[in-house]
């Protein structure tokens, strides 16, 4: 299992350490962002959007 990530490390370190995991599970991984988060977290999500938005996504996934 992959090591956790943590907030207080490098946002640059994070966000290769995402874009691993998503390399490692391809398909089978949906990354959902609020819209709310930094940039760094929008980077790296599959769909950008409020709860609403978000919810519907994973509805059909």
């Amino acid at each position: 299992m992959p090591s956790p990530i943590r907030v207080e490390e490098n946002e640059a370190e994070n966000i290769a350490r995402i874009q691993e995991i998503k390399a490692e599970r391809g398909d089978s991984l949906i990354i959902l962002a609020h819209h709310y988060q930094r940039l760094g977290v929008h980077q790296c999500g599959d769909v950008v959007g409020d709860s609403y938005h978000l919810c519907k996504a994973a509805a059909h996934t």
